[in-house]
């Protein structure tokens, strides 16, 4: 198998949360891999889905079949009051969007793909004393 896994999930959950309205609706800063640009962090909330790690499942003959691999996904934003914010609302939809789904993706097979752990994190913004917050979930994509 020539795949790598990585980032054929990559791509799944950004495919699938680009078509998702209920997402982009909410995270009008937009949907990206690793790392926000200055346009998003100036206009939260916007999504960021980072590969956190996994590993190659084998077979026989070392046959590479499938990799598990985890990822967050979560919705970052400032955070007054974290109940009053978009970031929650946006966190379900992720999870409506991902949770127990599979397709493709690059010439990727996602044969699973679900939320494995819930994720709250906050920050203060370094200079400020804004408060920031990101909050989504770990899921776990297996991709042949």
């Amino acid at each position: 198998m020539g795949t790598l896994g990585p980032l054929e999930g990559a791509a799944y959950i950004l495919a699938t949360l680009n078509a998702a309205s209920a997402v982009t609706a909410i995270a009008t800063g937009g949907i990206y891999r690793e790392v926000a640009p200055q346009q998003a962090i100036n206009h939260p909330p916007y999504i960021i889905v980072r590969y956190q790690g996994g590993a190659d499942v084998m077979g026989a003959f070392a046959d590479r079949l499938f990799t598990n691999g985890l990822y967050q996904v979560a919705i970052y934003g400032p955070d007054n009051s974290l109940l009053d914010t978009a970031l929650f609302p946006g966190a379900q939809a992720i999870d409506t969007a991902l949770h127990r789904t599979a397709g493709t993706a690059q010439g990727g097979i996602i044969l699973a793909c679900y939320r494995e752990q819930p994720l709250i994190l906050s920050e203060v913004v370094s200079g400020s004393d804004i408060l920031w917050t990101r909050v989504g979930g770990l899921y776990r994509l297996l991709v042949q």
